[in-house]
């Protein structure tokens, strides 16, 4: 599955005109600790870790 969001990534940043590459986009995600929601009905926040 990942090699897929990877793939689309590359491809959509490719037609876009700002080329990333794999390992780009590997290092930039590398820090990536977790996710914030948010609630557009309640207007809360919420953070998965």
């Amino acid at each position: 599955m990942t090699l897929t969001y990877v793939s689309n990534i590359c491809y959509r940043t490719k037609i876009q005109g700002t080329e990333m590459y794999a390992e780009t986009i590997r290092q930039a995600l590398e820090f990536a600790i977790g996710m914030v929601f948010h609630d557009e009905q309640t207007l809360r926040h919420y953070a998965n870790e």
